[in-house]
């Protein structure tokens, strides 16, 4: 055994369910048809849902937000998505 080794634990019942969120967000997002949209960066804390990055347009990021929404299990979401163009 090595001294300070430290093993890696295993994933919380909380960590799943926002693996689970943010995949089923970034599905949601690709099946808009929209291609920028699987580009947005997510992060899943708790039920809120972290959408950032850059997008042409105000109907893009309405788009993300609805489809984000859809997903089972999200609350809200935290926009952080410029508009640029």
């Amino acid at each position: 055994m090595i001294a300070n080794q430290v093993l890696p634990s295993a994933p919380t019942d909380a960590t799943k369910f926002e693996s689970r969120i943010a995949d089923e967000v970034l599905m949601a997002l690709r099946n808009t048809g929209y291609a920028q949209l699987p580009d947005l960066d997510i992060r899943v804390d708790g039920q809120d849902v972290f959408l950032k990055g850059r997008l042409p347009s105000y109907y893009l990021k309405q788009k993300a937000h609805f489809a984000a929404l859809a997903v089972p299990g999200v609350r809200t979401i935290v926009d952080q998505i410029d508009i640029v163009g």
